[in-house]
């Protein structure tokens, strides 16, 4: 519950987590501050060619509504899409969390502990539509189809403090003696793992994040949530588009599977535990295929099962991680 006198509000919280939720949400806020400051240097900003950097339909949006206390895991990304803000007003609707949310579930996640895993901080706390979302890189020619890379590319400086404030809020577990894990999700977001705490990943490998204090923070990146859909093109057959959809699964469920296991037992080796999911999502291609036709070309569970069921042993060819990282070059935000 929360009341107004002269300006100021007070909030009091009832329920469990009361206590610790009192204690983090001015944190909480202190950072939002500082989000807001950013956004207001992005706003008033020039551009390269002379236009404004912050354009008329984006909006600032803080991550109300994760878990703050007792969560599992952080989630690292771009920036939450205009939907969850102006059409449902829930931010752990947009399609790319309810797609890592199967993924989770997938991986051992039960259906009630789902929320507990996405406490998510995003490096563009901007509501924008997701075509928009190549204006987030402040290089010309905006939103041209190729564009030259940058040790930022994708990535305002503004926010920097506000997600390192996040990020040392979060992070560490209530007794402070060990940190949850962190993931980061698409191309930008490595790309400011890189230029703040020069840690350089690419999908699937593992670093450490140190914050201010000193603690280590055991980070895997992995591949933005939305990548798999992007194998769609009616001029790619049918069969490389499904090859390139499995090989992206099994990364994006082989990343899930990681996540959920350092979130159930944070003292867990991240390296082993990343080479037992390795093997866990080895040599299970038919599986694969069902969820890449659920997922990527909306068949049903039946139809996905038949088309998986009749596959020759030849027709889900091996996609290398060269290909995979080609595919990537050509969509520079995932």
């Amino acid at each position: 519950m929360h009341s107004k006198n002269e300006g100021r509000i007070s909030v009091r919280f009832d329920g469990r987590g009361a206590d610790e939720y009192a204690k983090v949400l001015p944190k909480y806020l202190n950072a939002g501050s500082l989000a807001f400051k950013g956004a207001n240097e992005l706003l008033s900003a020039p551009g390269p060619d002379g236009d404004k950097l912050w354009r008329y339909n984006w909006r600032f949006f803080l991550p109300h509504g994760v878990a703050m206390v007792r969560h599992r895991t952080v989630q690292l990304l771009h920036f939450p899409p205009d939907n969850v803000l102006l059409d449902v007003q829930d931010y752990l609707s947009a399609n790319t969390t309810k797609r890592w949310e199967e993924l989770l579930k997938k991986n051992g996640a039960s259906r009630d502990e789902i929320g507990r895993f996405q406490n998510i901080v995003d490096i563009a706390p901007i509501a924008l539509p997701d075509k928009d979302s190549c204006y987030l890189d402040p290089r010309p020619p905006k939103c041209a189809a190729t564009q030259p890379t940058t040790p930022r590319s994708g990535v305002y400086p503004h926010f920097d403090n506000y997600i390192t404030a996040l990020l040392n809020l979060w992070l560490p577990q209530p007794d402070q003696a060990a940190s949850r894990p962190l993931i980061a999700f698409g191309a930008p977001v490595r790309n400011w793992l890189k230029a703040v705490y020069n840690v350089d990943l690419q999908p699937l490998q593992l670093g450490e994040v140190t914050l201010l204090s000193g603690m280590k923070v055991p980070t895997l990146a992995a591949n933005h949530p939305s990548f798999i859909w992007h194998v769609k093109d009616p001029n790619t057959p049918q069969d490389e588009q499904l090859s390139r959809a499995i090989a992206i699964m099994r990364q994006d469920l082989t990343a899930a599977c990681w996540q959920v296991k350092m979130g159930m037992s944070p003292s867990a080796a991240p390296e082993p535990t990343l080479s037992l999911c390795r093997q866990t999502w080895s040599g299970r291609d038919k599986e694969l295929c069902e969820l890449s036709y659920m997922q990527v070309f909306d068949l049903s569970e039946n139809e996905a099962q038949r088309k998986c069921g009749n596959l020759g042993p030849n027709v889900i060819r091996s996609l290398s991680d060269a290909e995979l990282d080609t595919l990537q070059a050509t969509l520079q935000q995932y």
